[in-house]
């Protein structure tokens, strides 16, 4: 008798309406992770937001029209961060939220790979590994010659 293959089950009490939504997914190691940790709270929070960001189908959609219109593809971890989705997320200044990108982006989360301001769009972001890298590199031993 073959195995059944398990499906995976959305945890819908988590939800608010009860029905399939987009969500992200976040590994534990990276929430015990003291880099993560060191981040601020709301940076943490856009993270966790930024997990969901990519899969929602608004952000795919937008995503593919902006490659299409400029010639390009992007790949599955790439995502944009409208401003409409930032208010509804519950951040209304659009300047602080662009203090946290850079709080991530500068510990090595994400990376703007497109800043469109001058297009009135919004900017294209990816997710990143370098805060991997960034621990490996710190405990390597430093050559003080």
């Amino acid at each position: 008798m073959a195995n059944k293959k398990k499906t995976y089950k959305p945890d819908y009490f988590a939800s608010k309406c009860g029905e399939h939504e987009t969500f992200g997914i976040i590994y534990d190691s990276l929430l015990t992770d003291e880099r993560f940790r060191k981040l601020s709270v709301t940076a943490r929070y856009i993270y966790c937001c930024c997990r969901n960001q990519i899969m929602s189908n608004r952000s795919k959609r937008m995503l593919y029209q902006h490659g299409k219109k400029h010639n390009r593809t992007y790949s599955d971890n790439t995502f944009v961060f409208p401003a409409r989705d930032q208010v509804e997320y519950g951040f209304p200044d659009r300047s602080n939220f662009a203090k946290y990108m850079n709080e991530l982006k500068d510990a090595g989360f994400i990376d703007k790979l497109e800043d469109n301001k001058a297009r009135m769009k919004p900017n294209v972001y990816r997710f990143s590994e370098r805060w991997k890298n960034k621990i490996r590199d710190e405990n390597l031993p430093q050559n003080n010659e």
